[in-house]
């Protein structure tokens, strides 16, 4: 009996062995199945604002009791499916991760790249240690090579904006009616003349508004995306605003920020953002004197800020529940009234006035009055372009067109006449009624002024004495000389021989003028404010190497992109006069924490110049001209333009600078020093490439730089049709350097340029009279 049960035990220990091994290798198997590292990328808003940063929450996970250590690797293509190497914009280097039994999340600002025509960003990922490179696939089932995450962005071919509406928490508490009216009333995309032209053709009982006519409509919107974001994830760093057009502070979302949130949304303001305000619960004292600096340009001695016993913001003012409007530096803040009801209060030319004001609309459009924007006609453009011009029921015709227009516009002719279009003004004008972003010319012009001095074309005669030398060697020399030694048969050693002894020659003659110790120059556009602080920087830098060469810099608090350029004279024509062929500029790839501390790496091909944007806002050690920068006399007296003159002048000849000064107003660019071209009226300028017939030499090249750069942006370009500014972003594409409305009689800009050897700074400033 006890032989049986003693069996019976030994049967089933062994039965539980094989149970518990065979479990055993089911995990094995699914634990070597399942990474055990994983990612999770999302966006943190809707979609992104065009051109602008991406900012994404990433999600590491990892549940072993093990701490592993390494850097998240971002591989970012331009595509979402069927992506290939040279779709490659960046690669990301996120170090110093931790995993220690749990997940790592953070939030990740992604540089502002430039896309083509797709609307996805694919992101291969991989977590690297010091012993493996680790798949991050969207897919487990496809670990290796990793499936790519996709994450959705705005079209380059629309305008999308993003407005920041920040309360406590938007996910645990639900949104107030004061704010959920703000999210669609202060879309500028209300005041879009589009709409009814829409109905006007197709009729009120059609769908055009609603789907139909979707063609018709892409580019010509402003697509509005309202992203909740919580109190708790609003940034310090004032670079990382720059993923928004503008902020919606709601719902006591003010009274919860620290007082790191909130210097750096002043800086981001500063430097050309937009803030909107509803103070709708008790604060503190660093908020008040928040408030107080935004809006001390609208306060004076009869408004007044300041908080009650409980910490309710008092409005101290002649009317009652005031809409306080104010400048502050380059950027606008608008302070809404605490009212039980936004939508009663806020209506027609008063909420138009608050959109015009926030998203920078300009003077001369109908925005401000609570009317639609002024309609682009096609006999409007071409009336400003001093073309004369009807229209029938065909369309817009050219009347009594010279030679030279109807050679431009002869691709459509009715019954002799020669019609107009409005891709053909966009492809021969630059003229474009659509508001997706553009590119500025400005680098097709400064990457040539940014050359490294010593590096010289190659002059032609050294060119023809190389090649007569060489025809002279393999032609008649070898004929005569093998047949005088008769070794005629030496003919095929001897041509390869020379071939390759002039390859040489021709090689070290390109590299003696070519060849420069220096990587190039640098374009240094400060914007300062009334008390005299840089309240951003962008410096467009142009490297230029003599052999291929891996370049390494390092960077805190900026944004570094590489700089686009667009199609203008200069491609075609470079500063010797010859035609240049450009390759796609290698990807950046960057290393650390962007954009607090890190680095970058850049390859730059032999003898192939490559750009670089950097914005910094508020940066340190900026030495700007010494005279009053507050004083509005100095620019909008003739009196003061003569002291202000000399006293730029007397500084440039001290230093034995070049130095050049134009003030802009109302759509003119008035010259006080430098070329007498840069004196013109920007409004009846319409060609993109002005100004590169009069330059004749580097220096004239130079006197003249603030001719391309974009201070104040005419009235028939693209979404500066509509506005004078949008907020910094940082992008590739310049759109951001504008800041000077055309139209408004109450704003003037200063520019000031100043060389510092190879460098070129630019110094200049928004004037607001009051």
């Amino acid at each position: 009996m006890i032989n049986a049960r003693s069996e019976i035990d030994r049967g089933s220990v062994l039965r539980a062995f094989v149970f518990f091994a065979l479990l055993f290798s089911v995990a094995i198997a699914e634990a070597k199945d399942k990474p055990r590292v994983g990612l999770n990328m999302e966006l943190m808003s809707i979609r992104n604002r065009s051109s602008g940063p991406l900012p994404v929450r990433v999600r590491v996970e990892y549940n072993l009791p093990q701490i592993l250590e390494g850097d998240l690797e971002l591989l970012i293509y331009d595509g979402r499916d069927g992506y290939t190497k040279d779709d490659l914009m960046a690669t990301i280097h996120h170090d110093g991760i931790v995993l220690a039994g749990r997940d790592y999340e953070f939030n990740l600002l992604l540089p502002p790249l430039r896309t083509a025509v797709t609307q996805n960003w694919a992101v291969e990922a991989w977590f690297i240690t010091e012993q493996e490179r680790i798949p991050l696939s969207s897919i487990q089932d496809r670990p290796d090579p990793p499936e790519a995450h996709d994450l959705l962005t705005t079209s380059p071919l629309e305008r999308g904006m993003l407005l920041c509406s920040c309360s406590p928490d938007p996910t645990a508490s639900t949104a107030s009616a004061n704010r959920r009216f703000l999210e669609e009333a202060l879309s500028l995309d209300n005041f879009n003349p589009l709409y009814a032209e829409l109905e006007a053709e197709n009729g009120p009982s059609s769908d055009a508004t609603s789907g139909a006519s979707q063609v018709e409509k892409i580019g010509r919107t402003v697509i509005h995306f309202a992203g909740q974001w919580s109190t708790r994830d609003l940034p310090a760093d004032p670079l990382s605003y720059c993923a928004f057009d503008a902020v919606l502070l709601s719902d006591g979302a003010l009274s919860k920020l620290t007082t790191e949130q909130l210097t750096g949304l002043s800086k981001w303001v500063r430097a050309g953002g937009s803030v909107c305000i509803l103070p709708d619960a008790p604060m503190k004292a660093q908020h008040l004197e928040f408030l107080r600096t935004l809006f001390k340009q609208a306060t004076d001695d009869a408004t007044d800020l300041t908080l009650d016993d409980d910490g309710r913001l008092l409005v101290i003012a002649d009317e009652n529940d005031p809409v306080i409007l104010s400048h502050f530096g380059l950027g606008r803040a608008v302070l809404l009234p605490v009212v039980d009801n936004l939508k009663d209060r806020l209506q027609g030319e008063e909420l138009g006035r608050v959109v015009a004001f926030l998203w920078k609309v300009r003077k001369d459009q109908g925005v401000a009055t609570g009317e639609p924007w002024r309609s682009e006609s096609l006999l409007n453009i071409l009336a400003r372009m001093n073309i004369a011009a009807k229209q029938d029921k065909n369309g817009v015709y050219l009347v009594n067109p010279n030679d030279r227009l109807a050679e431009f516009f002869g691709s459509r002719r009715i019954n002799g006449k020669v019609y107009v279009g409005r891709e053909q003004l966009k492809s021969m004008y630059g003229v474009d009624a659509r508001l997706n972003p553009n590119t500025e010319p400005l680098l097709s012009y400064a990457e040539q002024i940014l050359l490294p001095s010593d590096v010289e074309m190659v002059p032609v005669w050294i060119v023809g004495v190389i090649l007569t030398g060489y025809v002279l060697t393999i032609g008649p020399i070898d004929y005569f000389v093998l047949g005088w030694l008769k070794k005629r048969k030496y003919t095929w050693i001897v041509f390869p021989l020379v071939t390759l002894a002039f390859t040489f020659i021709t090689i070290a003659v390109a590299n003696r003028y070519m060849g420069s110790e220096d990587t190039g120059g640098k374009l240094v556009i400060n914007d300062v404010t009334d008390d005299g602080i840089t309240a951003r920087q962008t410096v467009l830098e142009t490297l230029f190497m003599g052999a291929q060469t891996e370049i390494s810099l390092d960077h805190t608090s900026q944004f570094v992109i590489q700089a686009e350029d667009s199609f203008t004279a200069a491609d075609w024509q470079n500063m010797y006069g010859e035609e240049q062929q450009r390759k796609p500029d290698l990807p950046l790839s960057y290393s650390g924490h962007f954009p607090q501390k890190f680095s970058t790496v850049q390859q730059v091909e032999q003898w192939s110049p490559v750009s670089l944007r950097t914005l910094s806002l508020e940066p340190g050690d900026v030495k700007l001209p010494k005279f009053d920068w507050s004083d509005l006399s100095l620019i909008n007296t003739a009196e003061g333009n003569q002291r202000l003159r000399q006293m730029i002048s007397k500084e440039a000849v001290a230093a034995k600078l070049i130095c050049s000064a134009v003030i802009y107003h109302e759509g003119e660019a008035r010259v006080l020093l430098g070329p007498p071209e840069q004196s013109v009226n920007l409004n009846q300028r319409v060609l993109p490439q002005y100004g590169m017939a009069q330059i004749t030499s580097r220096d004239a090249a130079i006197q003249s730089v603030l001719s391309f750069i974009p201070t104040m942006k005419t009235s028939d370009q693209s979404f500066f049709r509509v506005v004078s500014q949008i907020s910094p972003e940082g992008a590739g594409s310049l759109e951001d350097l504008a800041f000077v409305d055309p139209s408004d009689p109450d704003q003037w800009g200063l520019a000031i340029m100043m060389t510092d050897g190879n460098d070129i700074h630019v110094f200049r400033k928004l004037y607001v009279e009051r």
